[in-house]
């Protein structure tokens, strides 16, 4: 395995069982909120699936922009931190946007 990380809460506690992709393969963390696997050569971006237990990251120039990734460069190790909420949700909406 050449490619792994660390997902843990802001207090440095694991998360386990989130999944994460290079976009070819995914894995699921461990219970030390470890996850590795083989980078595909043609792999741009590591992501992960946000758990319902946490909120999801935005970057800090926007409100509203996801940021539940990380650009691949020449490292081999990329950690995620997300923030725990205090009740899982459970109440959604989809809201579907097309270009006819």
């Amino acid at each position: 395995m050449d490619f792994y990380g660390l997902v843990a809460d802001v207090d440095g506690n694991p998360i386990e069982g989130v999944v994460v992709s290079g976009g070819y393969a995914c894995v699921v963390t461990g219970e030390d909120g470890v996850y590795q696997m083989n980078k595909n050569e043609d792999a741009e971006f590591v992501f992960y699936s946000t758990p319902a237990s946490c909120a999801i990251a935005t970057e800090s120039s926007s409100n509203s922009m996801a940021h539940f990734y990380s650009e691949i460069g020449e490292d081999q190790r990329y950690d995620f931190e997300l923030e725990k909420m205090d009740a899982i949700e459970e109440d959604f909406t989809l809201v579907g946007i097309g270009d006819p």
